[in-house]
């Protein structure tokens, strides 16, 4: 089991994108616009249409790329890449290609007749009402002024690929995981009404995740320099993107989402040299 993430600030609102091919009515600037429902889409599905080119204006430090509430399939494809010089010729950092569609089951979870017992991966049926997110996790933090991020799904059947979000920055891992009793749940917010006959009416919602932990073991430094510092930044309103596990692959898109801070707690100091704090994200939809 890995250590959780809190990803911040988000870098993305402040670069300069080009890149890709994209709807007049729906633009890429769409990417850095707070409302996930609000799409950056692309005029086709074709290869090279999703790709966006970000340049910083300075040296940033980057950890964790997200594109949150996309349409991609089951079957997309993509490519993050860092480079120090605005031509993209010196190359810092490269991905690879990677799935956007891990393995999300095991073999525990998956029946025989599931249809997805033998890659383990997610169906397009399973896919749906999922809050889908693409994360990537650098192997170690890169500081650079340029990058880009391809998205190949040319066999989309929309015909076009299309995102709500774009996360990118640098990360802090706690160095004491989370404290046990941490939780993470969707709070409903579906409205029910009730007849005088007793018949019940619906009408369904979104539900939100929120996560709620602790880091009751900080050291001194850690407590003051990063935990009280991401608050007074980030306070209640701006982005922090948040993993349970790193390195839980199956369970990633479960227990990762772009969130805010719901409220600020303090810092407490229960020994001598050691600090504490709470959080609670609720996720962004």
């Amino acid at each position: 089991m890995g250590n959780c993430i809190l990803a911040y600030p988000n870098r993305g609102d402040e670069c300069t994108l080009s890149g890709g091919s994209w709807s007049a009515s729906l633009p890429l600037a769409n990417l850095q616009n707070r409302r996930v429902k609000r799409f950056a889409r692309t005029t086709n599905a074709a290869d090279g249409s999703f790709s966006v080119i970000g340049d910083f204006g300075k040296l940033r430090p980057v950890k964790l790329v997200a594109l949150v509430n996309h349409n991609f399939t089951t079957g997309a494809r993509f490519r993050f890449r860092m480079y120090s010089d605005a031509g993209l010729t010196s190359l810092q950092y490269d991905s690879g290609e990677q799935e956007v569609f891990r393995v999300l089951f095991s073999e525990v979870s998956e029946d025989w007749d599931s249809g997805n017992f033998w890659d383990l991966t997610i169906s397009a049926e399973e896919r749906e009402g999922l809050a889908a997110t693409l994360v990537l996790v650098l192997d170690q933090q890169i500081t650079d002024r340029y990058w880009k991020l391809d998205v190949m799904d040319s066999g989309n059947p929309a015909e076009y690929l299309q995102a709500g979000r774009l996360f990118i920055g640098p990360a802090w891992t706690p160095v004491i995981n989370m404290d046990t009793g941490a939780s993470m749940g969707y709070e409903p917010r579906d409205l029910i009404d009730e007849s005088i006959g007793g018949a019940e009416f619906f009408e369904e919602r979104p539900a939100p995740r929120v996560a709620r932990f602790s880091l009751p073991y900080m050291e001194d430094a850690e407590g003051w320099q990063v935990a009280f510092d991401l608050m007074r930044k980030q306070l209640t309103t701006r982005d922090v993107f948040y993993m349970w596990d790193q390195d839980d692959v199956i369970n990633v898109l479960r227990r990762s989402f772009l969130g805010r801070l719901r409220q600020l707690s303090p810092i407490e100091v229960p020994y001598f040299d050691k600090t504490a704090t709470a959080f609670e994200i609720k996720e962004q939809i």
